[in-house]
């Protein structure tokens, strides 16, 4: 709604902010797919919902054996956390002085590898924590513990410094710190949705302040005052009205690129599926859906800005036209049910991993689908995959430690 307000000078050509002219055509179009998903969404939501037995995880054995190890496992995450704490010391820090326009020195894949995975080490230690502070009794055990807890949020206040962390991943960081430690925050859809309507309405346009400036995080210390020279500039006001809002914008551009080019049946998504894999390795790999979208606005329209969102919407009708649409729903309330289970299973890592998930489905959403899986997928790695194999060799090798003193 801001940016079409910015159409009504009579004196000024009808362009929106990436100099995609309006078309009528395209927005009732684009108003029309996102009928169809949501009403595919609907259907195979309520579907799902008979069809899903959603029931608590009752495996008590396996759990308090978890629990009795965890303290170990926290001990070990702590020191893992502190080696990357020492040898990653210098790439965050260049990280935090980085203007936001400054282009990255490290390859796609490291700097994945390092904020995605890495640096979420002192997240999962927390869950860990917390996990073994509700199993745990004894006094002096419960001081260390906590003692661990400390360390964890300090090394994740520097790792994820909410000055210049991104804001798809401060999110659900904050929600799972909430549902861990003060949960009635967030107990109910009401509140929940009050407080995404006030991040998204409110929060993201302050935050653009702080991380989409041209001065680094030592220099916003030294003198803040260059904070109001940036309230000067329209920063904060253009906000609402800038690409951080481009999504309904560009499912139109998705349309007229779908119309010129055609159909991809699906090749387009495979960079999303396989993120993981390096583009060293497959060379034909195809680039991100938001890169398509601005490579289209700059070859036609003369945009000089390529990295633009690509919703979750207009990746199905990039991939599978009409039909996608109903692909895509599917799959959507499939991977939300998955997370359901996680929500409500016994596990505090699961449960965690599905907090993640729904708060990192605003991202997901709006695209584009590459970054957004690759960005999910790192986050599951680190918060649920990793310390799971750890408590689980953890559990295995004190097994076998009391079975030969048992034999």
């Amino acid at each position: 709604m801001s940016q079409i307000t910015e159409l009504v000078d009579p004196n000024t050509p009808n362009i929106f902010i990436h100099k995609f002219p309006y078309k009528e055509p395209l927005i009732i179009k684009t108003l029309f797919l996102i009928i169809l998903f949501n009403i595919s969404f609907f259907v195979f939501y309520l579907k799902f919902s008979s069809l899903f037995n959603i029931s608590k995880n009752t495996q008590i054995l396996k759990d308090s054996i978890s629990r009795r190890t965890t303290p170990i496992t926290v001990f070990v995450w702590l020191a893992i956390s502190l080696i990357i704490f020492i040898t990653q010391f210098q790439f965050i820090i260049d990280e935090l002085n980085r203007p936001s326009w400054q282009p990255l020195e490290a390859s796609v894949v490291e700097i994945l590898f390092k904020s995605k995975i890495l640096l979420v080490f002192p997240l999962s230690g927390v869950i860990l924590t917390a996990k073994a502070l509700k199993g745990i009794q004894k006094i002096d055990t419960k001081i260390l513990l906590w003692f661990a807890l400390f360390s964890f949020f300090i090394l994740l206040l520097f790792f994820k410094n909410p000055l210049v962390t991104k804001r798809h991943e401060l999110g659900p960081i904050i929600f799972i710190l909430i549902f861990l430690f003060i949960p009635r925050l967030i107990n109910s859809n009401t509140k929940i949705m009050a407080m995404i309507f006030l991040a998204m309405m409110v929060g993201f346009p302050v935050a653009q302040l702080l991380t989409h400036i041209d001065y680094g995080f030592s220099q916003i210390i030294s003198k803040p005052s260059l904070l109001f020279s940036e309230i000067d500039k329209g920063v904060l006001t253009n906000g609402y009205y800038s690409l951080n809002y481009d999504a309904f914008l560009n499912i139109g551009v998705v349309i007229e690129h779908v119309s010129n080019k055609g159909i991809n049946y699906g090749y387009q998504m495979l960079s999303g599926l396989f993120f993981f894999v390096p583009r060293a390795i497959w060379t034909s790999k195809p680039y991100s859906s938001g890169l398509v979208v601005g490579n289209t606005l700059r070859d036609e329209y003369g945009f000089n800005f390529t990295n633009l969102s690509n919703p979750f919407i207009s990746e199905a009708y990039d991939n599978f036209g009409m039909f996608g649409l109903v692909i895509f729903s599917f799959f959507l309330v499939y991977a939300i049910f998955f997370f359901k289970n996680w929500l409500l299973s016994s596990n505090l890592l699961k449960k965690c991993s599905a907090i993640y998930f729904a708060m990192h489905l605003l991202m997901l959403l709006r695209g584009d689908f590459t970054n957004g899986m690759s960005y999910l997928g790192g986050a599951i790695i680190s918060i649920y995959i990793l310390p799971t194999l750890v408590e689980k060799f953890i559990d295995f090798f004190l097994f076998a430690k009391v079975k030969k003193i048992f034999n």
